[in-house]
């Protein structure tokens, strides 16, 4: 009461009104500050105060002690009692939380996250006036404040008003049968300013405040008390979660409401992933082991679950990306499809790994495995096998492949090219019908892309032209530049064999290709790609309008295409070709393994001359072992 009154600077006791005002007098005369504090009558014993009432010198001060070796006015909790920290360790498992020393105090205390501030009593004033300033610039942080009952006369009432709850602990890590005082334990809860739930949280306060304060609680275990603790701020937590701007969410910020909308699109896509029998048969199991635990009187089998950190820790920023490219519009159906939109979780790895020291910490190697460190978000568990494999289920897959070329429209187009080719006169035409004849025919019998196409080098394939008077298989080549799909040598070129006319239906891709090569080299041009037209380099769509209009004037003459086939929208110049000529070498039998090998499929292919495999990824240019097995692929066409 004496310190109470002192601090308060009055008291309606007469008594202790009278010692106020003398002390604070003798304050004034003597210039100087006098402290009052309580103490517990177990510590009076121990500095001897109690037994010099008795005339018993043989205690404390009175056998020549210090004073102030019996008022620890300077010691915190943690020092006092280690135990302490690890207790409340265990009760913000999952919280990811920040144990402030006396320099954070002044530096981190105003950063997101939750906080653990363990002041002396003797300074504990000071972290009242700054848990203010934290709690009024970032509301949505949790804080304990743990000080031991001493000089409570400078601090106590005003942290009761600077935060939410608190209670006493005497038990456990904290004995007051050798601390003696009890130790105080403060908590200020997170809220929302643009939402703070206030009824919630004052559903939570009655419901675990009124037990942590109950008197029977004295005879709760540690443990026990530690989990209710645990489930409080759990729950209260819960009420201000993730924070991914760094900032509350403003009804003013048009953006904030579409993050949240967002946030919930991708919880909503994490559930997905699992079904609701396999979610009820893991919360049933989960029952029974506990039930089980219970009456054996054994520790919870399963970890506590905790409570996720106030801060990005999921790859949640990452997941909104995908989801806001996910609604963009598609080519075929409305929105674009989910191999479209998957390839952006690529970009964050990408990134990182382009940046200082990404790559440098290896956790395990032997010979040829590597693993390494990732702290990119899209890798975390959430993201991997939660998320975006709920995504995938909720968004579905279409898939949807070009239109392959009949070898009957093939044939068609060749006699119209022919026939165009002969009639004009034009050399500006005639390149333009020579161009989509090897287009057309030397694709086919290579199987190559749109793409690999515009890779092919004029220099190379030309010089290759001598193969065509080989008496046993004329032939040529078609030197691809760089790198394609399946052959990922970095500045490696290779040849595909093509014979001059197939054997299977008399296509003749040799006539284009050395119509074309004459064409290119009268006008002066003897380097740089086969097709190069405006563009340096060429792209796919100055071709476009030549490729669709050859298949729509068979399309009008013929019944080799349907009348209802949208040319423009189900083929493609990209893989149209392709897809043609896998359809047709099944059909004349040739070999899967040589199919796979022309679609440069990561397949081996081995040579019945040398008996050595060789990966597709390999210059061509030096297994000439090979190929008379490549010309067999496209001589069967």
């Amino acid at each position: 009461m004496a310190e109470q009154a002192y601090s308060k600077g009055s008291s309606k006791s007469e008594q202790l009104f009278e010692l106020v005002l003398e002390l604070r007098l003798m304050e004034m005369r003597l210039d100087m500050l006098i402290h009052v504090i309580h103490v517990s009558g177990k510590r009076m014993i121990q500095q001897g105060t109690d037994g010099l009432s008795r005339g018993d010198h043989s205690q404390g001060v009175m056998r020549g002690l210090p004073i102030l070796q019996f008022i620890p006015l300077h010691q915190d909790a943690f020092s006092r009692s280690p135990g302490v920290r690890t207790w409340l360790e265990n009760v913000l498992k999952g919280f990811d939380p920040n144990f402030l020393t006396p320099e954070g105090w002044f530096e981190h205390h105003h950063d997101f996250g939750n906080y653990v501030w363990c002041p002396p009593p003797a300074a504990a004033d000071v972290v009242v006036d700054l848990l203010g300033k934290a709690r009024h610039k970032r509301p949505e942080g949790l804080h304990l404040v743990v000080v031991p009952r001493l000089m409570t006369g400078r601090w106590r009432r005003h942290l009761q008003r600077g935060t939410d709850f608190h209670f006493l602990m005497d038990i456990g890590p904290w004995d007051t049968d050798t601390l003696l005082e009890p130790l105080l334990i403060f908590i200020a809860l997170p809220f929302r300013v643009h939402d703070p739930r206030l009824k919630e949280q004052e559903k939570l306060l009655e419901k675990y405040g009124g037990f942590l304060r109950q008197a029977w609680m004295r005879k709760v275990s540690s443990g026990s008390r530690r989990d209710l603790l645990r489930e409080f701020l759990r729950d209260a937590r819960a009420l201000c979660p993730m924070n991914i701007m760094g900032r509350n969410p403003s009804i003013l910020v048009e953006a904030d409401k579409e993050i949240e909308q967002l946030i919930i699109r991708a919880t909503l896509d994490a559930f997905w992933l699992r079904e609701s029998s396999t979610v009820r048969g893991n919360l049933a199991g989960a029952l029974r082991m506990e039930k089980t635990n219970d009456r054996l009187g054994m520790p919870s089998t399963t970890p506590p679950m905790g409570l996720y950190p106030l801060r990005d820790a999921w790859g949640m920023q990452c997941a909104l990306n995908i989801l806001d490219r996910s609604m963009d519009a598609g080519l075929y159906e409305e929105k674009v499809q989910y191999e479209t939109f998957r390839k952006m979780r690529s970009v964050p790895t990408n990134v990182t790994q382009a940046g200082v020291g990404a790559m440098d910490n290896v956790v395990g190697a032997y010979e040829r495995s590597r693993v390494w460190i990732s702290k990119v978000p899209t890798h975390s568990f959430w993201f991997s096998t939660r998320f975006m494999v709920g995504l995938h289920k909720r968004h579905g897959e279409i898939i949807k492949q070009d239109w392959p070329l009949p070898i009957e429209v093939l044939h068609a187009v060749g006699k119209l090219l022919e026939s165009q080719w002969r009639r004009t006169s034009d050399k500006g035409e005639r390149k333009r019908c020579e161009e989509m004849g090897v287009w057309f025919t030397a694709g086919f019998c290579a199987a190559l892309r749109g793409e690999e196409m515009l890779q092919i080098e004029l220099a190379g394939t030309a010089n290759s032209l001598k193969f065509m008077k080989d008496e046993a298989t004329p032939h040529f080549c078609l030197r691809i530049l760089g790198r394609t799909k399946g052959n990922q040598l970095s500045g490696a070129n290779f040849d595909l064999p093509c014979v001059a006319t197939t054997a299977g239906t008399n296509l003749r891709p040799g006539r284009w290709i050395e119509r074309l090569v004459k064409t290119i080299h009268d006008k002066g041009r003897y380097t740089g790609r086969l097709f190069q037209r405006k563009l340096l380099p060429s792209r796919l769509f100055e071709f476009e309008d030549d490729f669709f209009t050859l298949l729509e004037r068979v399309q009008a003459t013929t019944d080799l295409i349907r009348e209802d086939l949208d040319l423009r929208d189900e083929a493609g110049i990209s893989r149209t070709i392709r897809r043609g000529a896998t359809d047709h070498a099944v059909n004349m039998g040739v070999a899967d393994n040589l199919i796979r090998a022309m679609n440069r499929w990561r397949s081996e292919i081995r040579s019945k001359d040398s008996g050595v495999g060789h990966t597709m990824i390999v210059r061509y240019t030096t297994l000439t072992s090979l190929k008379p097995t490549f010309l067999r692929y496209s001589n069967s066409f």
